[in-house]
């Protein structure tokens, strides 16, 4: 019987509040599962990018009162399917991606 261990994906604490209905994520190289597991490369998913959600602004300010926020449906530790292209930032010599909500497509399973 095989043992499987999966990584523990923990929030990291950075020093940055995205704006509006942006999100802060870190990308999920293609050759590993949502759970941590390390796929090989002829059997990795192509599918969309994925990413671990580590924070997220306020949300979209309605049109009929700006004072008022639409909510990110993405939460801090979720672990998403992306589209679009992200820009790309090193904060304390790790990559991270900003991205809107909107480019957010799905969450993946066991996320």
């Amino acid at each position: 019987m095989v043992d499987i261990v999966r990584k523990q994906r923990m929030i990291p604490n950075i020093n940055m509040k995205p704006h509006k209905d942006y999100l802060v994520f870190e990308e999920i190289p293609r050759g590993e599962t949502a759970g941590g597991l390390v796929v090989p490369d002829d059997a990795a998913d192509m599918g969309p990018p994925k990413g671990f959600v580590i924070a997220v602004g306020p949300g979209r300010r309605t049109d009929s009162n700006p004072d008022k926020y639409i909510p990110c449906d993405a939460k801090p530790g979720m672990i998403v399917y992306l589209m679009g292209t992200a820009t790309k930032f090193y904060l304390d010599g790790k990559e991270y991606g900003l991205i809107r909500d909107t480019n957010v497509v799905a969450e993946a399973p066991n996320g």
